[in-house]
């Protein structure tokens, strides 16, 4: 986490006080806490997971999210007892505290901005900085509820929700990482099924454990054929599940829909959670929110 303080016309000891105590609030502040944080400051319609995942290409981690924090004081110029306060910090206390100057000119009809930094940047990298305070309380999962992405709306060419829904199950795979959480489903769990850009589209009940998609038979004109023998599983999926690796094949999980709407009715609103990847579902405001704009009705939830 960075903390960003920008100097204008305040003295260095006010300017290095208010970074700190800024850093003070931020060492405990948890993932729930910063996702809420993002959804009521409403400037991006998106969870925070998934334009973190669409901004850095990976996956916000819960065990490791706020794990230490950086200061930085930012100013058109850093007075020279600017420079002794971050200095005195960041050498004699180790406190991951730095300062930038930047200066904007201009030459022959272009416009530059330079930066300066008080300290080489990557010598608060090489140290570390503080690890983080006490994180309260959090979630504790229900032992039954799962979240599954299948996919994003804008995909026209790859609808991955279409036969999920059709046929009862989800799937996942393309790397360990996508399709691990399936391996904890067990009979009787729920899965909450959730198409990027859409919404969430369904819970359903999981009837069996993970399996190979490759494996996966469906119920088709009164008959169990295997599903990636059908003409609407897509070509993804099908080359996935022949692959030889085990880590890069397809995986699914059959399910009985005790709900689903159609995609184009998709639930979310700010506040509830949504990612890139399988997980376990930690957010009893998300589980209590979807099941009453899908309908579930009590006697559903088995």
């Amino acid at each position: 986490m960075h903390i960003i303080e920008l100097k204008r016309d305040d003295t260095p000891r006010e300017v290095v006080a208010q970074v700190l105590e800024y850093a003070w609030w931020v060492r405990s502040l948890t993932l729930e806490e910063a996702r809420d944080l993002w959804a009521a400051r409403g400037h991006d319609e998106r969870p925070l997971d998934e334009a973190f995942y669409e901004m850095f290409e990976r996956e916000l981690d819960e065990e490791t999210f706020n794990a230490e924090q950086r200061l930085v004081v930012v100013g058109a110029r850093i007075d020279e007892s600017t420079r002794r306060i971050v200095e005195y910090l960041a050498d004699d206390y180790g406190v991951p505290i730095n300062a930038t100057a930047f200066a904007h000119f201009e030459d022959r009809g272009s416009s530059y901005l330079a930066r300066t930094w008080l300290r080489p940047p990557e010598e608060d990298d090489r140290k570390g900085g503080p690890k983080r305070a006490g994180r309260g309380q959090q979630p504790a999962w229900n032992g039954r509820d799962l979240f599954v992405p299948l996919g994003r709306l804008t995909d026209t060419e790859y609808r991955r929700w279409e036969p999920a829904l059709r046929y009862g199950f989800v799937s996942a795979g393309g790397g360990r990482k996508y399709w691990e959480t399936l391996e904890i489903a067990e009979a009787g769990m729920r899965i909450f099924a959730y198409v990027a850009k859409a919404g969430y589209v369904g819970i359903g009940e999981v009837t069996g454990p993970v399996r190979p998609l490759a494996d996966l038979q469906v119920w088709v004109d009164g008959e169990m054929r295997r599903y990636i023998d059908l003409p609407d599983c897509p070509a993804p999926e099908r080359e996935r599940a022949l692959l030889d690796d085990p880590d890069l094949s397809e995986y699914a999980v059959p399910v009985r829909w005790l709900v689903k709407v159609p995609v184009e009715e998709g639930f979310y609103a700010p506040g509830l959670r949504a990612q890139q990847l399988p997980c376990r579902l930690k957010h009893p405001q998300t589980i209590e929110a979807v099941e009453q704009a899908l309908g579930l009705r009590d006697g559903d939830a088995s």
